[in-house]
Protein backbone atom coordinates (compact mmCIF):
# COMPACT_ATOMS: atom_id res chain seq x y z
CA UNK A 1 0.00 0.00 0.00
CA UNK A 2 1.70 3.43 -1.01
CA UNK A 3 2.21 5.82 1.80
CA UNK A 4 -0.42 8.21 0.51
CA UNK A 5 -3.17 5.37 1.04
CA UNK A 6 -2.43 5.59 4.55
CA UNK A 7 -2.61 9.18 5.07
CA UNK A 8 -6.06 9.43 6.26
CA UNK A 9 -5.93 7.17 8.89
CA UNK A 10 -2.52 8.12 10.53
CA UNK A 11 -3.98 11.58 10.51
CA UNK A 12 -7.20 10.62 12.03
CA UNK A 13 -5.27 8.61 14.99
CA UNK A 14 -2.98 11.54 15.55
CA UNK A 15 -5.46 14.09 15.63
CA UNK A 16 -7.68 12.22 18.26
CA UNK A 17 -6.52 9.69 19.66
CA UNK A 18 -2.76 11.00 20.17
CA UNK A 19 -4.07 14.85 20.87
CA UNK A 20 -6.01 12.99 23.49
CA UNK A 21 -3.85 11.06 25.25
CA UNK A 22 -1.39 13.76 24.99
CA UNK A 23 -3.85 15.97 26.29
CA UNK A 24 -4.00 13.78 29.63
CA UNK A 25 -0.46 13.67 30.11
CA UNK A 26 0.09 17.26 29.96
CA UNK A 27 -2.73 18.00 32.42
CA UNK A 28 -4.60 20.09 29.68
CA UNK A 29 -7.61 18.05 30.06
CA UNK A 30 -8.12 16.64 33.64
CA UNK A 31 -11.63 15.88 33.01
CA UNK A 32 -13.93 14.88 30.79
CA UNK A 33 -15.13 18.05 28.73
CA UNK A 34 -16.60 19.70 25.07
CA UNK A 35 -13.30 20.52 24.04
CA UNK A 36 -10.97 17.61 24.36
CA UNK A 37 -7.48 17.56 23.79
CA UNK A 38 -8.45 16.16 19.45
CA UNK A 39 -11.47 18.94 19.70
CA UNK A 40 -8.75 21.58 20.57
CA UNK A 41 -5.61 20.16 18.32
CA UNK A 42 -8.40 19.52 15.38
CA UNK A 43 -8.87 23.64 15.31
CA UNK A 44 -5.91 24.76 15.64
CA UNK A 45 -4.33 22.01 12.83
CA UNK A 46 -6.93 23.05 10.81
CA UNK A 47 -7.45 26.83 11.50
CA UNK A 48 -3.42 27.39 11.39
CA UNK A 49 -3.36 25.58 8.10
CA UNK A 50 -5.79 27.63 6.65
CA UNK A 51 -4.48 30.89 7.75
CA UNK A 52 -1.23 30.40 10.19
CA UNK A 53 -1.95 33.72 11.41
CA UNK A 54 -5.67 32.88 12.28
CA UNK A 55 -7.37 35.32 14.88
CA UNK A 56 -9.62 33.64 17.79
CA UNK A 57 -12.51 34.41 15.38
CA UNK A 58 -11.13 32.55 12.66
CA UNK A 59 -10.24 29.47 15.25
CA UNK A 60 -14.29 29.95 16.32
CA UNK A 61 -15.15 29.30 12.67
CA UNK A 62 -13.03 26.55 12.61
CA UNK A 63 -15.07 25.03 15.35
CA UNK A 64 -18.02 25.30 13.90
CA UNK A 65 -17.16 23.74 10.43
CA UNK A 66 -15.94 20.35 13.10
CA UNK A 67 -19.56 20.89 14.78
CA UNK A 68 -18.15 22.47 17.80
CA UNK A 69 -19.26 25.58 20.00
CA UNK A 70 -16.51 27.39 21.27
CA UNK A 71 -16.43 30.66 22.32
CA UNK A 72 -13.53 32.62 21.62
CA UNK A 73 -12.34 33.18 25.23
CA UNK A 74 -12.66 29.32 25.46
CA UNK A 75 -10.19 29.30 23.37
CA UNK A 76 -8.03 31.98 24.69
CA UNK A 77 -8.13 30.41 28.14
CA UNK A 78 -6.65 27.24 26.36
CA UNK A 79 -3.81 28.49 24.71
CA UNK A 80 -1.43 27.44 27.41
CA UNK A 81 1.91 26.08 27.98
CA UNK A 82 -0.41 22.71 28.15
CA UNK A 83 -1.35 23.19 24.87
CA UNK A 84 1.90 23.49 23.62
CA UNK A 85 3.46 20.57 25.49
CA UNK A 86 0.08 18.63 23.77
CA UNK A 87 0.66 20.17 20.32
CA UNK A 88 4.67 18.84 20.73
CA UNK A 89 4.04 15.74 22.03
CA UNK A 90 1.40 14.81 19.42
CA UNK A 91 3.55 15.81 16.74
CA UNK A 92 7.06 13.82 18.44
CA UNK A 93 4.67 10.68 18.35
CA UNK A 94 3.86 11.49 15.04
CA UNK A 95 7.81 12.00 13.93
CA UNK A 96 8.59 8.38 15.86
CA UNK A 97 6.45 6.15 14.74
CA UNK A 98 7.53 6.98 11.26
CA UNK A 99 11.18 6.94 11.79
CA UNK A 100 10.54 3.79 13.18
CA UNK A 101 8.54 2.23 10.67
CA UNK A 102 10.22 3.66 7.27
CA UNK A 103 13.94 2.96 7.37
CA UNK A 104 13.77 5.51 4.87
CA UNK A 105 13.16 8.29 7.09
CA UNK A 106 15.68 7.33 9.81
CA UNK A 107 18.33 9.92 10.25
CA UNK A 108 22.07 8.58 9.03
CA UNK A 109 24.78 10.17 9.05
CA UNK A 110 25.40 12.87 6.60
CA UNK A 111 22.11 12.54 5.35
CA UNK A 112 20.01 16.04 5.76
CA UNK A 113 23.14 17.52 7.31
CA UNK A 114 23.26 14.59 10.51
CA UNK A 115 26.42 14.73 11.61
CA UNK A 116 28.75 12.01 10.37
CA UNK A 117 31.10 10.43 12.64
CA UNK A 118 34.15 11.78 13.86
CA UNK A 119 37.69 11.93 11.91
CA UNK A 120 39.50 9.31 13.77
CA UNK A 121 42.87 11.14 12.42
Amino acid sequence: MSILHQVPDKMQTLLETVADEAAVDTGLVKRKRKLTGSALAQILVFGWLENPEASYQHLTETAATLGLQVSRQALEQRLTPETTEMLKLTLDSTIGVNFRNNDRLRPRPGRFGFPTEPDPT
